[in-house]
């Protein structure tokens, strides 16, 4: 039987995982909007380990899954399982933002690689020729 105070230790955790959680989302979503790619893995790498931590908590209270204080904290579940949803909903914000941000970063890098193929294929092989053979495409005769 696990005690309340146990219960209440797990519960701040959760709660203190969830807030870091939601300050994590809103991180990404900054480092995504200004292509900050080494900062955006290093946030990634610290919400993966927090999110490992929130299912360890998650697996504690289940597994104690205590009638007695399951009603004695069902309000601060019910807020929890809220805040929980709105997390949920900041970090599918953040992945579509960066969907789109890579979206945008792979059209700006196809219009680079066909500008550099044009001038590479067109502009400077007429310039090789007209160099080449004197500066005329006609020789006089």
């Amino acid at each position: 039987m696990v005690s309340i105070d146990e219960w209440q230790e797990w519960l701040s955790k959760k709660q203190e995982l969830l807030e870091k959680l939601a300050f994590n989302a809103n991180t990404q979503c900054i480092f995504v909007r200004r292509r900050e790619m080494r900062g955006l893995r290093r946030v990634i790498r610290e919400r993966k380990t927090l999110l490992e931590e929130l299912a360890a908590v998650n697996r504690s209270l289940h597994e104690a899954g205590d009638g007695i204080c399951q009603k004695h904290f069902q309000s601060v579940l019910d807020a929890m399982t809220v805040r929980q949803s709105e997390v949920l909903a900041d970090s599918t914000q953040a992945i579509a933002e960066a969907r789109t941000e890579r979206e945008k970063i792979a059209t700006e890098l196809r219009q680079i690689r066909l500008g550099r193929n044009l001038q590479r294929h067109y502009v400077r092989s007429w310039e090789q020729v007209q160099f080449k053979s004197g500066g005329r495409i006609n020789r006089k005769g």
